[in-house]
């Protein structure tokens, strides 16, 4: 009978350690769900707990990535991530784990190999990795040795190109010329360099920043094989490939527009169904100062003036005045040709927006517009401005 009680109570023993067990292993599973739950650029946990959940089960990845996340120091950081690798060399939280804590220790080298295998990955926070990339290159020594890293051509260099172009800073944005030609040189992508180009002078001029996006188009001219003439309007007849955006012809997308130039003989044609005015060609042109200016247009339109009409309109980019504009009526649907003087802003007008508009009469209208050649000539002097009365 003794033997029979001893039994029971050790059967009893094991099955309270078993629960007990099982409730730990429960308690750890919700600790690890409520951390994975917090926002990721806020959450926290205790190093030392850290530690001890992963020393419950050392060969899952999920924990080895959060005990590195909360890794007290780079040291440390440094050895888990070596661990963590050698574990699990594809698991994406530890390979992001590896990645922000080699950007926040300059380890350039670490950065760009992680990177390199996270992308290759293809995981869905691509923008938020490649900016562990813009964080290193901020410094002198990290600009030069991701430089240096994207002369061999990496799978990442285009889309860290693109990245940087997209979150340029507002207030002084960083010359790209260095990656841009470098990744360009080093992929032998003469089309890469003109994209990117086009990119970075796009959102300069978005930024606010026009007079210093010209003056990387005119630097960088002959090695993009772009025409930049000494004209005010650039491609006047609105060819393809002639320059880059915002200095050349830019389509305007919308609802119910078409807006093309024309391949291979030049030309723009473009149409509206609707109502509302809708943009559908634009042009950024450098403009002289105080000057007597004359917009020369040839073109076809095939509808009433009834039915709504286009117009040429130029505002000054910083001022938003509107300089001028040219009404496309009956007049010129007959001769295929406008022409107006006019004068340019003062020295606070250096550029100007050229746009073309259309202004449908109601829903039902459609119109439709073939250009030809559109020319800005200056003709002279204009008159001294008049001093305002105090």
């Amino acid at each position: 009978m003794g033997l029979v009680w001893a039994v029971a109570l050790a059967l009893i023993a094991w099955l309270v350690s078993m629960e007990r067990g099982a409730g730990k292993a429960e308690r750890y599973d919700a600790l690890v769900a409520d951390y994975l739950a917090q926002p990721e650029e806020t959450r926290t946990v205790d190093p030392a707990l850290a530690e001890r959940l992963h020393a419950k089960a050392p060969l899952d990845p999920q924990l080895f990535a959060m005990r590195l996340e909360n890794a007290p120091d780079a040291g440390n950081a440094e050895k888990l991530a070596e661990q963590g690798m050698a574990l699990s060399a594809r698991h994406l939280g530890v390979l992001r784990q590896r990645l922000a804590w080699a950007a926040r220790d300059g380890d350039v080298d670490a950065a760009v190999e992680t990177l390199d295998l996270l992308l290759r990955l293809g995981p869905p926070e691509e923008a938020t990795y490649l900016d562990s990339l813009l964080f290193l290159y901020v410094s002198p020594r990290g600009r030069e040795l991701i430089l240096e890293a994207m002369e061999a051509c990496p799978a990442w260099g285009r889309r860290f190109v693109n990245r940087q172009v997209t979150t340029l800073n507002a207030r002084s944005p960083a010359d790209l010329s260095g990656p841009i030609e470098t990744y360009a040189r080093a992929c032998d992508d003469r089309d890469f360099l003109r994209s990117a180009y086009g990119g970075y002078l796009r959102r300069l001029g978005n930024l606010g920043h026009i007079g210093r996006a010209h003056d990387v188009l005119l630097s960088k001219s002959d090695a993009l094989g772009v025409q930049a003439t000494d004209t005010i309007v650039q491609n006047t007849g609105f060819e393809v490939g002639v320059g880059l955006p915002p200095f050349d012809w830019m389509p305007l997308a919308g609802t119910g527009v078409i807006s093309e130039l024309q391949q291979p003989a030049g030309g723009f044609y473009g149409s509206v169904r609707g109502t509302g005015p809708a943009e559908l060609l634009s042009q950024i042109v450098k403009l002289p100062a105080d000057r007597v200016l004359t917009l020369s247009y040839e073109g076809r339109h095939n509808h009433a003036e009834s039915d709504g009409y286009f117009e040429w309109q130029l505002a000054c980019s910083a001022t938003r005045e509107l300089l001028t504009r040219v009404r496309l009526g009956d007049a010129v649907r007959q001769t295929g040709r406008a022409r107006l003087r006019f004068r340019s802003g003062g020295a606070d007008c250096p550029f100007g927006r050229l746009t073309l508009m259309a202004r449908p009469a109601n829903d039902f209208t459609r119109l439709s517009i073939e250009a030809e050649r559109l020319v800005i000539e200056d003709t002279g002097p204009a008159a001294p401005r008049e001093e305002a009365a105090p």
